[in-house]
């Protein structure tokens, strides 16, 4: 609240209008208000002053500083106060700083964007895997019939674009689903190589980028996307650091703490941890702003570039798996943060070399291929056929009913897709128990965000005997074919 004269003076300056512009009272008196608020606009205040002399009144929100040059968006109310004679006499100002508020709604929006944006990447995700999973299928079948050293080449590069492709689906769709708190076991390994890649992707070339991530990492009980969510904001602090270039290193490590060792004030209950560290050659943090960092809405960045709320979101998803942070800076050389994760140590786990699968020639059974995509079903139903299965495809749900129920007992396996247009999946394998339970079914999807979070998922998950995300290579669709028509015996 602040009041001034007809001469632009002010004449009070209270306690709130100290704390929102750093003013005191003392240097504010007899000084010109616009000076004061800094006021971004010079046409602001004459067009302030023509509306209250019109009106008597005004209101609205202004883009202002403070002494500091913070910038701040406050809600401004403007009376011309007038004497018993009806003379003006000052105008009374009353300011409410709305800095923090707008903040909150931009993150809310941005949040609001980046679900449309993941809702979107999740639909289109199996669209993406159905375009892939032709090259998946159709490279390992050319490379039999390729002799010459350039063709194998041109297959390699075929490969490795379409193994990328996926990956890339992988991490859209990592970043898309949303933070649902659940904790289960969680292998940080992955976690932590999906970043690394992320950041070969997209911070500049000038950013050096050394990593660290052992195959022998403890799992952590978390939230994989909280957990993601962590590295990526450190690495991207770490970035901003750097706008000149520098190294960002990233590394993992299993270490054992004892007491004295853990976050003051509190004993782990687990005395073995999994350790991500980030550090970077950047500026550096100032000692006097090392308190302040954690605080929401604390930044030292353009408003344009941060919202202050990155380290503080940190902070409460490391708190929340009862972990604890450490921060080595110094200005000038870089920074460095030691996340801890109480981890489950994976003593008993041995590495254990998986034998090596023998592709096992089927003995003529019938299998019902149903599957929406052409280029899907025809690479799929050559893949069985080229390995001694007798197929019979179908293009959706309703037209492989019909087949099925024509003779139910002549199908070995029924092959289905998840997501089809006229009878689902998952209706169509509903209906098809109920003519013969016995049946053997197989499910494969391209696990769009609909499929992952709705009832028909969780219901194929229960209907189906076996289940294969696509794409998938060939090798694994004819294991898991092998595996139900003629089961591994148990000893």
């Amino acid at each position: 609240m602040l009041a001034v004269n007809l001469a632009n003076e002010v004449l009070f300056w209270n306690h709130g209008a100290e704390e929102i512009f750093r003013w005191t009272a003392a240097e504010a008196l007899g000084r010109q208000p616009e000076e004061l608020l800094g006021m971004e606009d010079p046409e602001v205040a004459p067009a302030l002053f023509a509306a209250i002399e019109r009106d008597g009144f005004w209101n609205g929100e202004l883009r202002t500083n403070d002494r500091n040059g913070r910038k701040l968006t406050v809600d401004c109310r403007l009376w011309l106060v007038r004497d018993q004679a009806g003379r003006p006499s000052y105008r009374l100002y009353f300011i409410v700083d709305l800095t923090a508020k707008k903040l909150l709604e931009e993150k809310f929006l941005h949040a609001q964007r980046l679900e449309s944006i993941g809702m979107l990447a999740s639909g289109i995700a199996h669209d993406l895997n159905n375009v892939l999973a032709p090259i998946v299928f159709a490279a390992p079948m050319l490379r039999s019939s390729l002799s010459t050293p350039r063709d194998l080449k041109i297959l390699d590069t075929l490969e490795r674009s379409a193994t990328r492709g996926i990956g890339l689906v992988k991490q859209v769709l990592g970043f898309a689903q949303s933070a649902t708190g659940e904790f289960r076991s969680t292998q940080v390994k992955h976690l932590a190589r999906e970043t690394v890649s992320v950041i070969e992707e997209t911070f500049p070339k000038s950013i050096q980028l050394e990593h660290h991530i052992p195959s022998d990492l403890w799992p952590v009980m978390g939230n994989a996307t909280q957990i993601h969510q962590v590295l990526m904001n450190l690495c991207v602090n770490a970035r901003d650091a750097m706008p000149s270039g520098g190294t960002l290193r990233v590394t993992a490590s299993n270490r054992r703490l004892e007491t004295a060792e853990s976050t003051p004030g509190a004993e782990p209950q687990l005395s073995t941890w999994l350790v991500i560290e980030v550090a970077d050659t950047g500026s550096g943090i100032p000692p006097e702003l090392l308190d302040r960092i954690w605080e929401p809405f604390f930044t030292t960045k353009d408003i344009r570039k941060g919202t202050g709320l990155g380290l503080s979101t940190i902070r409460g998803i490391v708190s929340s798996h009862h972990g604890f942070v450490e921060l080595q800076s110094e200005v000038g050389r870089g920074t460095t943060f030691r996340v801890f994760f109480p981890a489950v140590e994976s003593g008993t786990v041995q590495a254990v070399s998986a034998s090596p699968f023998t592709i096992v020639v089927g003995s003529g059974e019938l299998i019902l291929l149903v599957e929406d995509d052409a280029p899907i079903r025809d690479l799929t139903s050559e893949i069985l056929e080229q390995h001694g299965y007798r197929i019979l495809t179908s293009a959706n749900g309703e037209e492989a009913f019909s087949l099925f129920s024509a003779h139910p007992n002549d199908f070995a396996l029924v092959l289905t897709d998840v997501d089809m247009p006229r009878l689902s999946g998952v209706a169509l394998s509903r209906a098809l128990l109920q003519l013969r339970p016995e049946v053997r079914i197989l499910a494969m999807s391209g696990l769009s965000r609909h499929e992952t979070d709705g009832a028909d998922f969780r219901e194929i998950q229960q209907l189906a005997h076996a289940f294969l995300r696509k794409p998938f290579k060939p090798e694994i669709l004819l294991r898991a074919v092998q595996d139900l028509l003629h089961p591994p015996v148990k000893i």
